[in-house]
């Protein structure tokens, strides 16, 4: 290993700490599995998907906390976890659609009770026309990132809607879908003299 000896066993038994730092320093230096490879990697290169996933989790975080919550979050993917924020969410974006009766609040202990929950948020999402093919409460628990953040993009998508249909006013009664949206957008666009995005 090229290391100088000037350590024997001896001192390595009897634990002279000083001898033994010195030692596994120059182990160390001599083979520290850091690679020396010094080719150019980009920025770009270096990013991964995980800068993506964060700015949606901050992006929903930020969200899911100015909706006035009882419950504060601090990081999307653990606080989802037992359910709980979750049903929260459910009940101030559609009022009445949680059976607070059969949620746990927490702490909570027992793995089951936080299924419990999940599954909840799952039969509300499809009560409310969400997508959730193969996807149970159990997921939520497992904190599958990529699960999680579809969830709460149609949550998030469903609160606007609704924001957007207590409006009505402002499109002469009528329901406001996607495509008044899309149309809104494209004319908020064209307005400011840039080509229109739809």
């Amino acid at each position: 290993m090229n290391c100088k000896r000037y350590l024997s066993p001896k001192d390595i038994v009897e634990g002279s700490s000083n001898l033994n730092l010195a030692f596994v320093a120059q182990i160390f230096h001599e083979r520290n599995g850091l690679s020396t490879d010094n080719k150019k990697i980009s920025y770009a290169e270096m990013m991964t998907e995980d800068v993506q996933t964060s700015r949606e989790e901050r992006c929903y975080r930020l969200w899911i906390n100015s909706l006035g919550i009882a419950t504060y979050v601090n990081n999307v993917f653990e606080d989802v976890r037992n359910g709980w924020i979750l049903l929260e969410v459910l009940d101030k974006v559609s009022p009445g659609s949680v059976h607070w009766k059969h949620a746990s609040k927490p702490p909570i202990k027992m793995p089951f009770r936080k299924v419990e929950n999940c599954n909840q948020i799952i039969r509300i999402g499809k009560q409310l026309k969400f997508s959730l093919v193969n996807v149970a409460g159990n997921d939520f628990v497992q904190g599958n990132k990529k699960l999680i953040l579809a969830f709460l993009w149609q949550l998030m998508r469903f609160n606007i809607l609704q924001l957007l249909k207590n409006l009505r006013s402002h499109s002469q009664g009528k329901e406001m879908t996607d495509a008044d949206i899309l149309k809104w957008a494209n004319k908020k666009v064209k307005s400011t003299g840039r080509a229109s995005h739809g």
